[in-house]
């Protein structure tokens, strides 16, 4: 799973907005494709719960929130004893919108192979994507399963690329420097 792959970066206010959804009853501690950690896209199903977004690249606006927790320990908290989250277990997610700014440093052309990020990609629309090749399995945690990255997609709409920062979090249009994280925001 991607641990922190989006996480907000810059807000008007004293934050980003964040809202707490409940957790689709699909939704375990120890499966990849049904679990999320903070950072992840996850989106909201027809009854209101939320989800693990699905691979690959998903319109924007079936996919507003970001993940500020991992489901183990909020399925855990809660008192869950099959490892799978019940109707009272809740996950805050931060709010995608227009005003706050998000970055990670997982860019994609269409396909899981990731794309340096380059100063002409600033005002670029994107939206979500979700590379499902890699395994990651945190320490004292549960075999994670294949969850993989999750960036921004230049081939989706819905986010706007805001600005491109080197390695030392420097925009690249005053370093000169390679292009390592993508800020974007939710387009108007």
């Amino acid at each position: 799973m991607a641990s922190r792959d989006i996480m907000p970066f810059i807000s008007p206010t004293d934050g980003p907005r964040v809202i707490s959804y409940r957790i689709g009853a699909s939704t375990t501690t120890a499966t990849g494709g049904t679990s999320w950690r903070e950072g992840e896209v996850v989106v909201v199903d027809a009854a209101g719960d939320i989800d693990a977004k699905a691979d690959g690249a998903t319109a924007t606006t079936d996919a507003q929130l970001v993940s500020t927790a991992h489901t183990d320990g909020l399925i855990r908290n809660d008192g869950a004893t099959s490892g799978s989250a019940t109707p009272t277990t809740m996950c805050p997610c931060w709010v995608v919108d227009e005003r706050t700014e998000f970055i990670t440093k997982n860019l994609f052309n269409n396909s899981d192979v990731l794309v340096t990020p380059l100063l002409a990609h600033i005002g670029d629309a994107a939206g979500w994507w979700r590379d499902n090749t890699a395994i990651t399995t945190l320490p004292n945690s549960p075999a994670d399963g294949a969850n993989g990255k999750f960036g921004i997609d230049l081939n989706t709409t819905g986010l706007i690329i805001t600005r491109v920062l080197d390695s030392n979090f420097v925009d690249v249009g005053k370093s000169a420097g390679t292009g390592v994280y993508v800020c974007f925001r939710r387009a108007s």
